[in-house]
């Protein structure tokens, strides 16, 4: 990349100014920011505080890329939402598919319901489909995973279960989805992704794991700490970055996937796993909050902002630091509300950071959320 001579001494004041700035703490939004007096190493960007009134500021355009060719575009299935259609509409720009249609119990059984008229589906328009399991059973369950993690019975029990179902009804690979794993259990479940690649290996299957966004280490986060990064990275075929919710419904207001936060997760990434086995997650949904209130906010899908520009008389704003739009509205209770998500441009940011970075391509949660302008930049990459 080039830079004019302005652009390099904005770019020097810039990093003078994170110098002497002192550093936030790193990991999930609910983790208390910290400051130091003495210069400490700036391991990711400071904390975004609840915007009301994002500002603009000049920023240096960076080299123009493309979604190469050849990137994959993974979709996730879900029985809540209307998947299947969604799919049947836009099945031409869908490479994969995970299905997102299991969990585990204590004991490492997998429980679920095969959606096999979907399956079926997405085999005739021959995209790879993927088994994700999840350890989700009303709420993300860490002690069933755990109890899975350091019982090797279970743990068996749970990769034989795996490989069978994928074997039985022809699964292309497994997508490992297992979320807030106690910090504790980060061994056990490198470990455990470690012994199922090799079955997988055993059985050709591909295997895909899920992490959390992060944009430093820090192994006593409750949320990304027990995520090896390296490990994870040199096991899997696949790791699919939950690249979304930088802001989500239980705290502060803000973007959904800032285009400078998902730079930033993606520099981290990249340092420990090789890109062509990255997948960048891009969320379909967005966020409204009551203005000043941390938490208690409605998570919506893209298919309802048409809806809600209307109903709200809204204005769509556009955030240049972001690159994520953003709207302000008085509801009926005379609360503010601002809502955060995404719109063809700021897919289309994110997309192109697949050609800039190498990565291996998206994945999209989730199918049936997008709206036409959603698709639209999926489709027109």
């Amino acid at each position: 990349m080039h830079l004019s001579s302005s652009c390099k001494v904005r770019l020097l004041l810039v990093l003078m100014w994170a110098i002497v700035i002192p550093t936030t703490g790193c990991g999930h939004p609910n983790t208390p920011s910290q400051t130091s007096d003495t210069m400490i190493p700036i391991c990711s960007a400071p904390s975004t505080s609840e915007i009301s009134q994002p500002q603009a500021t000049e920023m240096i355009e960076p080299e123009i890329y493309t979604f190469p060719d050849d990137a994959d575009v993974l979709a996730y299935y879900v029985d809540w939402n209307d998947s299947a259609t969604c799919f049947a509409t836009y099945a031409d720009c869908i490479s994969s598919v995970s299905i997102d249609a299991y969990y585990v119990d204590p004991e490492g059984d997998v429980l679920g319901e095969t959606p096999t008229q979907f399956l079926e589906a997405a085999k005739t328009e021959q995209a790879a489909t993927y088994l994700c399991v999840t350890n989700y059973d009303d709420g993300w369950n860490s002690d069933s995973a755990h109890s899975i993690l350091s019982d090797p019975s279970a743990r068996e029990n749970c990769i034989c279960n795996l490989v069978n179902l994928c074997l039985q009804y022809d699964y292309w690979g497994i997508n490992i989805d297992w979320e807030n794993i106690y910090p504790a259990d980060r061994t056990l479940f490198s470990a455990f992704i470690k012994t199922l690649s090799e079955r997988c290996d055993e059985n050709a299957l591909s295997l895909i794991v899920s992490i959390p966004a992060k944009t430093c280490e820090d192994l006593t986060n409750t949320w990304s700490g027990a995520f090896d990064y390296a490990a994870l990275g040199e096991s899997a075929d696949l790791i699919q970055i939950m690249s979304y919710d930088q802001h989500y419904s239980g705290g502060p207001a803000g973007p959904i996937a800032s285009l400078s936060w998902v730079r930033s997760v993606l520099e981290y990434a990249v340092s420990l796993i090789p890109s062509t086995k990255i997948s960048l997650g891009i969320p379909a949904y967005g966020c409204d909050w009551v203005l000043g209130k941390s938490g208690g906010a409605n998570s919506f899908p893209l298919t309802d902002v048409a809806g809600l520009l209307e109903e709200k008389n809204a204005v769509t704003n556009w955030s240049e630091t972001s690159a994520e739009p953003w709207i302000r509205y008085e509801a009926e209770d005379g609360s503010t509300h601002i809502a955060w998500f995404e719109n063809q441009e700021s897919v289309q940011a994110k997309l192109r950071l697949v050609g800039e970075y190498q990565l291996a391509g998206i994945s999209i949660w989730n199918l049936g959320s997008g709206n036409s302008a959603f698709w639209t930049a999926v489709s027109d990459r």
